[in-house]
């Protein structure tokens, strides 16, 4: 039965072999939709034409004139829902409360108000049609047209036939009892038909080995068919309702109905678009976490990328084409789900980017290739440090095109962490080739040094200034710079407990999932550290942990919004006052220790002239020959005898102190130090 519908299909469409499993698999979905359709849909028209009665479309025009302009507002105003019916298998369902209207003028004006849908529908499958860039979509346009006119016109007129022979007339009396309950029963078979004519398409995807839903599957795809069928149930007896109060109160008063439809339809619609985004966000984190939490436990090689990406990447970013390159010409990932695969045009353009960018529906693409309906990132992968772009991540999107760019800080990161796992193979493939721990330690050392920032950040009216020197066996000190929206800046101190790769691949994993949730809060410290926190207990069982420092600055307002996480307090150093430093003491334990452990954020402000200074415990715990510690009062002396200095002559101040006291007693920690400095008056910027 299988092999004939596809035969059949490709009657009809000879290019289906060219095209992916699943590709393949929607598009002969399409075309036995199509010819499933069509008949019925040609039989609707042909009733609709025999029981429309002209006299009344040419006495009710205002009427009929005013619905259609309500028919495009509430087409404006859809709903959709997507759900998972099988991991990486998406589908959607939702509507408009245009039902409500067209079903209350069929019960008013009897059938002849169907053709306000039918117009409406052939209308909209042209304008699609002539935006349709290729094969696929145009089938996609027949198929949604011959099936919505065939479900706009059989089921209603099937329901009003029963509501004749129920007793009902038209138009609708009022809303008695006796005079509404044909109407409602009327209303149920329409819900019922418009199901059964849906059933065959749903029952097809279901059965389609391609899918490979199985007996388990096909339950989850059953629900899912009968929660896209039924919902018309809570929104159609409307209608009756509508047509009912036009009937008895007049116009007016059923305006006032159609004013709560509208409301509804935009609360719908706002409603089903934030849940879509945070279904999109939760699934891109839930991959993006589950990724780090393969790289991290998986042997690093190539092969094993490979595989990881396969398996998370690809159900990342539903109903989209995803291509993932490592340069020269090595394709890691490459699902088609619909489109032709990215030309090597494009990605010898992104092999000269450093910055992802996204590409609008008909905008015209760099690289030379022809404007499609799709949305396209492209965002390279580039070494951990930011030198030399390695790959790329391109992902095309047909669905909701235009909030492409949503997609924008999942792809970024996936790109990250596909960079430092290429960076962590190449460095494992280099451990095998050295048996003495003192080269592993030299390689982690290597690793954690990666993700210090090489440049500081141009900030208007600030100096930043950063350094972290290693020590001869690496730790998992790191200085991480993020920035965030509407020009705000994330600034991430660290100190990963233990020493080499582990504590190189710990801190690797932090900085991930703290840079991930910092674009989720990007108020909110204390909600970075505590889902990092969460996420770092339930994705390794290493008894290592972390002590963090991570704030927000505002550059305009002057504000700091911080949270401490265990980590040596930094001093915020006062331009004046009886104050000269604050302590920006800790809020919590550090990450990786305790499962239900929240922090507490802290805000300050820093005026013009003061600075932060941010640092790990190899300032404080440096030790000369004598086995004395450097300490806090040194550092606040040094600290507050450099205030009036640049941001980068007081971090030279205080490393050069550090290393006057050590003298030549040697180092077993790194030394990470940052300051923060707000400028007196705007100047010229100094060198980095």
């Amino acid at each position: 039965m299988e092999g004939r519908m596809h035969r059949f299909a490709e009657l009809l469409r000879p290019d289906l072999e060219s095209l992916p499993d699943d590709a393949r698999a929607v598009a002969v979905g399409d075309v036995l939709g199509f010819a499933y359709t069509v008949p019925l849909a040609l039989i609707g028209i042909v009733w609709l034409g025999r029981v429309t009665v002209p006299d009344v479309a040419l006495r009710e025009w205002p009427v009929f004139l005013g619905m259609l302009v309500l028919v495009y507002a509430f087409r404006k105003l859809d709903f959709q829902f997507f759900v998972e019916v099988k991991e990486g298998t998406f589908g959607g369902f939702g509507g408009t409360l245009e039902r409500v209207l067209v079903w209350a003028a069929a019960l008013v004006f009897g059938a002849t108000a169907l053709w306000l849908v039918v117009v409406w529908r052939f209308a909209s499958a042209l304008r699609q049609g002539i935006r349709a860039d290729d094969t696929f979509s145009r089938w996609q346009v027949l198929r949604e047209l011959s099936m919505s006119v065939a479900e706009d016109t059989l089921p209603p007129l099937g329901a009003l036939a029963l509501y004749r022979l129920w007793g009902g007339v038209i138009p609708l009396p009022g809303l008695w009892l006796s005079v509404v309950r044909p109407a409602f029963y009327a209303t149920l078979a329409k819900v019922a038909f418009s199901s059964i004519l849906s059933a065959p398409f749903f029952v097809y995807f279901a059965r389609s080995p391609v899918f490979e839903f199985g007996s388990q599957g096909r339950r989850p795809m059953l629900r899912f068919w009968a929660s896209s069928s039924s919902w018309p149930l809570m929104v159609e007896p409307f209608g009756v309702l509508a047509a009912g109060i036009y009937i008895q109160d007049g116009l007016w008063a059923s305006l006032f109905l159609v004013a709560g439809a509208v409301l509804a339809s935009i609360l719908a619609h706002a409603l089903s678009r934030a849940v879509e985004h945070a279904q999109h966000r939760s699934r891109e984190l839930e991959r993006l976490e589950s990724l780090s939490r393969d790289l991290i436990q998986t042997h690093p090689s190539a092969s094993r990328l490979v595989e990881i990406l396969e398996r998370h990447a690809v159900t990342m970013f539903a109903l989209c084409q995803l291509e993932i390159r490592v340069f020269p010409d090595q394709v890691v990932v490459s699902r088609q789900y619909r489109d032709r695969a990215v030309p090597d045009e494009a990605w010898e353009w992104l092999a000269q980017q450093k910055r992802p960018r996204v590409f609008g529906p008909r905008e015209d693409l760099p690289w030379g290739e022809r404007r499609t309906s799709a949305a396209i990132l492209m965002v390279p992968i580039t070494e951990t440090d930011g030198g030399e772009t390695i790959g790329g991540v391109s992902i095309r999107r047909r669905q909701n095109p235009e909030r492409a760019a949503e997609m924008l800080p999942a792809a970024q990161s996936l790109a990250g962490q596909i960079a430092s796992a290429l960076e962590a193979a190449s460095l494992h493939s280099r451990l095998l080739e050295h048996e003495r721990v003192e080269q592993e330690l030299e390689v982690a050392a290597e690793i954690q040094a990666s993700f210090m920032p090489r440049r500081a950040p141009d900030i208007p009216g600030w100096q930043v200034r950063a350094i972290i020197d290693s020590a001869r066996e690496a730790s998992g000190d790191f200085i991480d710079i993020v920035p965030l929206r509407q020009g705000r800046w994330g600034f991430l101190v660290a100190d990963v407990s233990g020493k080499g790769v582990p504590a190189a691949l710990y801190m690797a994993l932090t900085r991930t999932l703290i840079r991930t949730f910092a674009f989720e809060h990007p108020d909110s410290p204390d909600a970075v550290l505590t889902a990092a926190n969460r996420r770092i207990l339930e994705d390794t069982d290493d008894d290592l942990f972390v002590t963090v420092f991570y704030g927000v600055l505002d550059p305009d307002k002057g504000t700091f919004r911080y949270a401490n996480a265990g980590h040596n307090p930094p001093y915020l150093l006062h331009d004046s006052g009886s104050k000269e430093v604050t302590e920006l003491r800790g809020t919590g334990v550090p990450l990786g220790m305790l499962k239900d452990a929240s922090w507490e954020a802290g805000d300050v402000s820093i005026e013009p002239n003061e600075a932060v200074v941010l640092f790990t415990d190899g300032v404080t715990e440096a030790q000369n020959a004598s086995e004395e510690f450097f300490g806090e009062e040194r550092l606040v002396r040094v600290a507050v005898a450099n205030r009036d200095r640049s941001a980068l002559d007081l971090r030279v101040a205080i490393f050069e102190a550090v290393q006057e006291f050590m003298g030549g007693a040697p180092r077993s920690d790194d030394i990470a130090i940052a300051v923060v400095k707000r400028e007196q008056r705007t100047g010229k910027a100094e060198p980095s």
